[in-house]
């Protein structure tokens, strides 16, 4: 008896590891794979920052990224295709970010894939001057 629930257990892992809109990462998706460029966690911000994030492994025109602090609403990033590798980025004014002093902010990522399915997620600590 205890073999057999061994191999269920096993058999539901793999089920599920390949699964991505069970899990809610893509197959073989990871948020490791979401690359935050900038800021880098406890980096310090001042005034405008343009923060930037890519998702390794897919092309740009593949996934969308959104960014939040706290608990604000999302908003999304633009494309930057100058740059080698190219990113996702927006363009932030911390001059309000004033509810919690200095910090910690919590800025978080979100992809998503066309479809609108997350494919990673993540969240980083901040200060402002």
């Amino acid at each position: 008896m205890k073999r057999t629930r061994t191999y269920l257990v096993t058999a539901l892992a793999l089920v599920l590891a390949g699964c991505g809109d069970l899990t809610g990462l893509g197959v073989g998706m990871s948020n490791r794979n979401l690359e935050i460029l900038w800021p880098r966690d406890n980096a310090v911000l001042r005034d405008i920052e343009t923060i930037r994030a890519r998702v390794r492994g897919y092309e740009l025109d593949d996934y969308d990224i959104y960014w939040y602090v706290d608990d604000s609403r999302d908003y999304r990033m633009r494309d930057a295709w100058d740059e080698r590798p190219p990113y996702k980025y927006d363009v932030v004014d911390t001059w309000y970010w004033d509810w919690r002093g200095r910090g910690p902010y919590t800025i978080g990522f979100i992809a998503e894939d066309r479809r609108g399915r997350e494919i990673a997620r993540r969240t980083i600590r901040v200060y402002v001057e």
